[in-house]
C-alpha cells in the first residue's frame, strides 16, 4: 500500500510510458487493459502478434510504432501446439528468429497460476522481470468457484493491477463476451462479468468479427490515455511460402489517414471542385457565344469576322475562336479575293 502526503502529491508526474501510443495502450504500472470479444474472433492471435512486435520493436500489426519490451504470455486456453505454431507462423512472416529472442519473450502454457490471493507472490515473481503481460483468458484465470458473471471477478483483476503497481509490468486480459439477445457493441453490456470488469480496467478494447469476416477493434474506455482512439480495421491472412500455402500468418491494420493527409485530400477536392465549376462555366459561355454567332449569321449571311464580332460583341479573339469551333460544320468559312488585289476577305455562311 502507498500513502502520499502533500509534498509527494505535488511532485510532477512523468509522461505515460506507452506500449503503443497510437492505440492509447499505456505501459508501466497501472490497472489492467482488457480486450473483449466473442470466441474465434481472433483475440489471441491478434495479441500474440502484438507481443512479437513488442519483443523486437517492429510496428504493431504493420502500422503502429513501438519500442522493444520484455513480454510474458500466460496461455490458459490454447495449449502448447496451437500457441507455438501460431508464434512460429507469425515470426516467419515478420522475419523474426524466435531462437534469437532469448529470455525477452516468455510463454507459460497451462501454468498452475490463477487470479487468486494465494498466487499473488507468484504473479509478482513472474511480472517482476517483464514489461507487459497477456493473460489468455480472464474466464480461466479467475479460478474455480468464482462466477465470472458476478462482481467477484473483479477481485482477481484488482489483485493483478496491484501487482502491476509493484512491478511496473502492465497486464492485458483477454475477456470473452456473452450473447445478450440484443445486438450491442457496448462491452459494459456484453462482457462476462459486465460492469465489474469494465469498471476495473484502465483501457477496454472491443474486437468484433462480422459475418463478412471483417475485424474491427474499437476503444471503448481509455482512462490513462485520456481520449479513446478511432476504431481500426484488422485483417488476418495466411502467407504462402514456395512449398506451403500456410507457412506464415499475419495481422495487419488499415491505418486511419493522418490529419495532414485529410487536409491535403480536402484541399485537392476543393481545387478539383473549383476546376470543374470553371470548366462548366466556360462550356456554358462557349455555347452561349456560339448561339449569338448563329443568330447573327442568320440575319447577315456572308458577313465578315469583324462585322460579326461587332454584332455579337465577341471582340475577344479567344472567345470568338471558341464560338466558331463550337459551331463546327454549321458554319462555312469562305475566302473572297479582294477587288483591289490585297489580302482576301473572310466571309462566314451558315451551312
Amino acid at each position: 500500500m502507498t500513502w502520499l502526503d502533500g509534498p509527494a502529491l505535488a511532485q510532477p508526474l512523468p509522461e505515460p510510458d506507452y506500449l503503443v501510443r497510437a492505440l492509447g495502450l499505456v505501459g508501466g504500472p497501472g490497472a489492467c487493459h482488457v480486450m473483449g470479444g466473442y470466441g474465434y474472433s481472433g483475440k489471441s492471435l491478434i495479441l500474440q502478434s502484438l507481443l512479437l512486435s513488442l519483443t523486437v520493436g517492429l510496428p504493431v500489426w504493420g502500422a503502429y510504432e513501438c519500442v522493444p519490451r520484455r513480454v510474458l504470455h500466460v496461455d490458459l486456453e490454447q495449449g502448447r501446439v496451437i500457441t507455438v505454431r501460431r508464434y512460429q507462423r507469425l515470426a516467419w512472416t515478420m522475419g523474426i528468429r524466435l531462437e534469437e529472442l532469448g529470455n525477452v519473450m516468455r510463454v507459460g502454457v497451462y501454468p498452475q497460476l490463477r487470479l487468486v490471493e494465494g498466487d499473488r507472490a507468484r504473479w509478482r515473481e513472474e511480472m517482476g522481470t517483464r514489461d507487459v503481460l497477456v493473460v489468455d483468458s480472464l474466464r480461466t484465470a479467475v479460478g474455480a468457484g468464482v462466477d465470472e458473471n458476478s462482481s467477484e471477478v473483479r477481485r482477481g483483476i484488482d489483485m493483478l493491477s496491484e501487482v502491476s503497481e509493484e512491478t511496473g509490468c502492465r497486464p492485458i486480459l483477454i475477456a470473452h463476451t456473452r450473447k445478450t439477445g440484443v445486438e450491442s457493441d457496448d462491452l459494459r453490456q456484453t462482457l462476462r462479468g459486465s460492469s465489474a470488469i469494465f469498471d476495473a480496467a484502465d483501457t477496454v478494447y472491443a474486437l468484433k468479427l462480422d459475418k463478412d469476416g471483417k475485424i474491427s477493434l474499437s476503444n471503448q474506455k481509455s482512462r490513462s490515455h485520456g481520449d479513446t482512439v478511432p476504431t481500426i480495421d484488422l485483417a488476418i491472412t495466411d502467407v504462402a511460402s514456395a512449398v506451403d500455402p500456410r507457412a506464415g500468418i499475419q495481422v495487419t491494420a488499415k491505418m486511419a489517414p493522418s490529419k495532414e493527409a485529410v487536409e491535403r485530400a480536402a484541399e485537392a477536392a476543393r481545387v478539383e471542385a473549383k476546376r470543374r465549376r470553371e470548366e462548366a462555366s466556360r462550356i456554358a459561355r462557349q455555347q452561349s457565344d456560339a448561339a449569338r454567332v448563329l443568330d447573327a449569321l442568320q440575319g447577315n449571311p456572308g458577313a465578315s469576322r469583324s462585322e460579326l464580332q461587332m454584332l455579337t460583341g465577341l471582340t475577344s479573339g479567344l472567345r470568338w475562336a471558341d464560338a466558331v469551333k463550337t459551331l463546327g460544320t454549321k458554319v462555312r468559312i469562305e475566302s473572297v479575293p479582294s477587288d483591289r488585289g490585297g489580302k482576301p476577305a473572310t466571309r462566314y455562311h451558315l451551312v
